[in-house]
C-alpha cells in the first residue's frame, strides 16, 4: 500500500491527516492516523521502550531515552 499516492483520494486523504499530525500543533491528530501510518512517519525515528511509574519526571523520561549525555545539559 502506498499510503502517500496522491492520485487518488485515499492516498490524499492519508497525506493530509500525516502532514496535520506533524505539523498541526496538537497532539489529538495522532490518534487520527492509521498503525499503517504511524509506522511509516515513524520508520526512522530512533525510539526506546521506558517503564515509567507515577513517580516518573519529566527529567527522568528524558535522560532515560538519553535525550542528553549529562542532566546538566537538560535544563536552559
Amino acid at each position: 500500500m502506498n499510503l502517500f499516492n496522491t492520485c487518488t483520494e485515499e492516498g490524499l486523504a492519508s497525506a493530509v491527516r500525516c502532514s496535520d499530525a506533524l505539523y498541526g500543533g496538537t497532539t489529538s491528530q495522532l490518534g487520527e492516523l492509521s498503525a499503517a501510518e504511524v509506522e511509516y512517519l515513524f520508520a526512522n525515528a530512533k525510539m526506546c521502550e521506558l517503564y515509567l511509574d507515577s513517580e516518573t519526571t519529566l527529567l527522568d523520561v528524558v535522560m532515560k531515552a538519553n535525550c542528553f549525555r549529562y542532566e546538566g545539559s537538560s535544563v536552559f
